[in-house]
């Protein structure tokens, strides 16, 4: 049988039969659940058609096909004992996707030993790492609004990437397709202090009116924090307490991966009060107001809109910077910091990559350097900027073309000296500064559904 070597998203040779089209391109994925099932996703594009199988322990559990271009997909489920009992194709509308969903009997189809290599080879170091690190996770799912304020009980992302697991879902009538949702975060010292002394023979519910005027706090949750940090003895307090109060600002950077590429990337920033009692030496966190930018409510709505993303064909978006006295910085994905903060140091160029890019146009860009001006736009995976002439980046302007333009836009921020981070800029709108001689430190870059 004559084999023929194509390249696709998982980086893994894949070999199609000679009988079959050879325009196909044939990716493979395999995924261990928390209870030990084998999931294995074979994913077929004849550049018409995209059709997706989803084998449990080896036996084919799910179908779907799309085609391309499309947001309509036609998903079989193969779970009933026998073919007269199918039930009534189902119509599902999410997020700008329609799903048709029809119950078939099990299948008899089964992975044979080609795809069975394929799927061995498909675990790649990264993909190794990531089953490493949701195994050593908490087999329960950590909704987001039960997620520790800091990193305590969670685990390392593995991709040495600052980011933690939390969860990991999937989409029933989208087979095979797992995302995983990871979050990283930094705190800040707003350099709010107060201190405030309770005093003997408060009762129960001064102490509660107090602490609800104090941090603007709904009762049911200040009672328990007055609990928490006061002695009463009956309803009264009957030893004077003292609290520290500061306030810190926490930014917190969520990622979903399907795979091993970021469909999805948001952050939330939430202020917290650390109060903490003189008296006893314990301190509480008290959370008094949170901003929210993208942020859905739980774990399980940020995965899904992942999924629905790699679904939909967003281009993977990547980039990375050069930096004064350390050359070009490791590639970064969606939504990460690239460059540097606080340490003074100038961006000198950028390279943005566009990948798996099924929708047609591309990324571009240009720069405004030090002593030169505007440069012209360059596009996916060029420089912009200048290396080895220590001039430093003072703004940006990006912008998407083509088809991919017509589904997604650009949202991007910068890091400028003695400024710190501005607004959010969209759509080839300038981000940083023209004629004060500033430098950029950093960028964010992100692409976002229209």
């Amino acid at each position: 049988m004559i084999m023929a070597v194509l390249v696709v998203e998982f980086f893994m040779p894949v070999y199609v039969d000679a009988e079959e089209d050879l325009n196909t391109q044939v990716s493979y994925y395999r995924h261990y659940s928390d209870d030990g099932t084998v999931m294995d996703i074979i994913t077929e594009e004849n550049g018409s058609e995209v059709i997706v199988k989803n084998f449990n322990d080896g036996v084919l559990a799910e179908q779907s096909r799309r085609k391309v271009g499309e947001n309509i997909i036609y998903n079989e489920i193969f779970d009933l004992e026998s073919e007269g009992d199918m039930e009534e194709q189902q119509k599902i509308e999410s997020s700008g996707i329609t799903i048709f969903v029809t119950h078939r009997k099990r299948s008899d189809e089964r992975l044979n030993e080609i795809q069975k290599e394929q799927l061995r080879l498909s675990e790649t170091k990264e993909l190794k790492v990531e089953r490493t690190a949701v195994a050593a996770a908490s087999t329960t799912p950590m909704n987001i609004v039960a997620a520790p304020m800091d990193n305590t009980g969670l685990k390392a992302s593995g991709y040495n990437d600052g980011y933690y697991y939390l969860s990991e879902s999937t989409i029933s009538t989208i087979p095979g397709i797992v995302g995983k949702l990871y979050r990283k975060y930094t705190s800040k010292d707003k350099g709010i202090q107060k201190r405030y002394t309770w005093d003997i023979d408060t009762t129960v519910s001064a102490a509660i009116s107090l602490a609800m005027a104090r941090y603007n706090l709904h009762k049911n949750e200040t009672q328990g924090f007055v609990f928490s940090i006061i002695e009463f003895v009956g309803n009264v307090i009957k030893i004077r307490q003292t609290t520290n109060t500061q306030c810190y600002h926490f930014d917190y950077r969520y990622k979903v991966r399907v795979g091993s590429p970021v469909y999805f990337a948001t952050d939330r920033q939430k202020y917290y009060w650390k109060v903490f009692n003189v008296n006893t030496g314990q301190y509480n966190w008290i959370e008094e107001v949170a901003a929210r930018d993208g942020f859905l409510d739980t774990d399980m709505a940020m995965i899904k809109n992942g999924i629905e993303e790699y679904w939909l064909g967003k281009p993977i978006l990547t980039y990375q910077t050069h930096v004064q006295n350390q050359g070009w910085q490791s590639v970064c994905s969606e939504g990460d910091m690239s460059g540097t903060s606080g340490k003074n140091l100038r961006l000198e160029a950028i390279k943005i990559y566009l990948n798996s890019n099924k929708l047609g146009g591309t990324i571009q860009y240009r720069t405004h350097v030090q002593n030169e001006g505007w440069q012209g736009w360059v596009s996916s995976g060029a420089l912009s900027g200048t290396s080895g002439k220590s001039l430093r980046l003072e703004a940006i302007q990006i912008r998407l073309t083509g088809g991919v333009a017509s589904k997604y836009r650009l949202r991007y921020r910068v890091h400028v000296q003695n400024e710190g981070w501005q607004s959010w800029k969209y759509d080839s709108e300038t981000a940083g500064t023209s004629g004060k001689s500033l430098r950029l430190e950093a960028i964010e870059i992100r692409m976002v559904r229209k």
